[in-house]
């Protein structure tokens, strides 16, 4: 038996620090032959179920990790003390793991040239998405001989970057 802490999630799923709002925490216990990464966690709520709260994340300190609740599903059964629960109180929740959210403090440890960016860019760094200005180098070098062809003279030309 472990606690399962239920959110309601309104951000994307590419965001590394999601905005939750707290519903429920809930006593679970795991399905026999889960795995921490897809767990299917088994729950007694009070009576309202969980999807009608508008549950749809959880976190389960035990694993270390936040979940997005995949599907939930009402089973008949027991629950840890052997009587029989309403079933409408007992779900089969399934997950799978946010690693953006689980290792966010990780994540924004790390030091890193980071290629695209939407608000913070570096216009010194080409990624083709967006416009930038080269600073073009003119020169002009007069010839050591006023008639430069007639001799033996170079001209050296260098375009791009």
């Amino acid at each position: 038996m472990f606690t399962i802490k239920f959110f309601q999630n309104g951000s994307a799923t590419n965001v590394v620090n999601k905005q939750l709002t707290g519903i429920v925490d809930a006593q679970g216990a795991l399905r026999r032959g889960t795995s921490v990464i897809d767990p299917v966690i088994i729950v007694h709520t009070d009576g309202n179920p969980l999807w009608a709260k508008g549950a749809n994340y959880a976190q389960i300190e035990a694993f270390g990790r936040y979940y997005y609740i995949t599907n939930m599903i009402a089973v008949d059964g027991t629950f840890e003390s052997q009587t029989q629960v309403n079933p409408t109180q007992l779900w089969e929740i399934h997950m799978h793991v946010d690693v953006l959210m689980s290792y966010a403090q990780e994540i924004k440890n790390q030091k890193a040239i980071v290629a695209r960016q939407a608000s913070q860019y570096n216009l010194m760094l080409d990624d083709g998405l967006f416009m930038v200005y080269q600073d073009p180098k003119i020169q002009t070098k007069t010839f050591s001989n006023a008639t430069p062809f007639e001799t033996q003279e170079f001209v050296l030309i260098v375009a791009g970057s």
